[in-house]
């Protein structure tokens, strides 16, 4: 078995007088880390989308409480039920639910761009070690 289908990397290689160690292996490890902080990133993000929903729910259940209450305490003393502004609690709900798609969304790009950067990178270390070596 060669060293090549053993640990998937490639020999060293020379290049003019300078020896090339393969750099697949970093390469990937450093892929690897990306895609394993994007999967936390992403799981984070999941999770607080999960919150938000959860809140959205009480915050429905908890004004139609309200709601009810405030109708059967007015039906009650005789009086008309009051209108109740409930648009600031709305808003406040709309808010969580921005965070968490906009969260969700730097998360993505997040992930992308740092994965962008680490193939740069790689592929800059190799192109230098080859114009270091002459070849």
């Amino acid at each position: 078995m060669s060293e090549e289908q053993a640990g998937g990397s490639k020999p060293p290689h020379l290049a003019g007088k300078v020896l090339i160690p393969d750099m697949s292996a970093a390469e990937a490890g450093q892929m690897q880390n990306v895609q394993v902080m994007g999967e936390v990133s992403q799981e984070a993000a999941a999770a607080l989308q999960h919150i938000i929903a959860s809140q959205q729910d009480v915050f429905a259940k908890s004004l139609e409480g309200l709601q009810a209450s405030i109708k059967q305490n007015a039906s009650i003393a005789g009086f008309a039920p009051p209108i109740v502004n409930l648009q600031n609690i709305e808003e406040i709900v709309s808010h969580f639910s921005e965070t968490a798609n906009k969260m969700t969304e730097t998360t993505n790009l997040s992930y992308e761009k740092l994965s962008q950067s680490v193939t740069a990178s790689m592929a800059k270390i190799e192109e230098t070690a080859k114009k270091f070596s002459g070849g």
